[in-house]
């Protein structure tokens, strides 16, 4: 009985996400869709969109100029580990659109909040496809347990990547300070050497 109690719980839940996830669509897509000054709203939205899916499902928000919502659309359903995208069919949404840039997101159900090598491809081979027609992939939204940003994903590399080089350089400084020091003073001592 309490399997039966349990599985109705889930499935009234399931029905209560879905229409959540159906009121913050409409309310995006409201006279134009709102503008998404900030990423939390995108990510909130995704969050309650693609939790619930035991697949991978992969969205498009597609955004006029002003960063307005013009349509959200499901590009794909794969399996539990993948989905496949065509930037193709990507390039011809985006002409229909008239989008000007793009959010795009996906679940991993698996559980993993990291970003894999084949999604940051992806991501890279969208962002330079999509260009070629003056639309720019905004960000690449990652959904598991949480949410994570691409965008700031890759910033954050970028300043670890800058204080690892920064700590580099400092230390090839302190390297040749030394080592003129050291020549200084091999100096020194060899005219104290031949003054003595």
């Amino acid at each position: 009985m309490a399997d039966l109690n349990s599985t109705a719980l889930v499935a009234r839940e399931d029905r209560l996400i879905e229409r959540a996830a159906g009121i913050l669509e409409r309310r995006f897509l409201a006279v134009r869709g709102p503008k998404l000054d900030n990423a939390s709203a995108a990510k909130h939205y995704v969050a309650l969109k693609l939790s619930r899916y035991r697949r991978e499902v992969f969205l498009a928000i597609w955004v006029d100029a002003k960063i307005r919502v013009i349509e959200i659309e499901e590009v794909s359903r794969g399996t539990l580990f993948q989905t496949v995208i065509y930037p193709r069919e990507m390039v011809r949404s985006a002409i229909e659109k008239n989008a000007a840039g793009v959010i795009i997101a996906h679940n991993h159900p698996a559980g993993s909040l990291e970003f894999s090598a084949a999604d940051r491809e992806l991501t890279e081979r969208l962002r330079e496809t999509l260009k070629l027609i003056d639309v720019r992939v905004l960000d690449h939204l990652l959904v598991a347990d949480g949410v994570a940003s691409l965008v700031q994903v890759e910033a954050r590399e970028a300043l670890e990547r800058e204080e690892i080089e920064r700590v580099r350089r400092e230390e090839q400084l302190v390297e040749r300070r030394a080592k003129r020091e050291e020549q200084a003073a091999a100096r020194r001592a060899k005219r104290a050497a031949k003054l003595a």
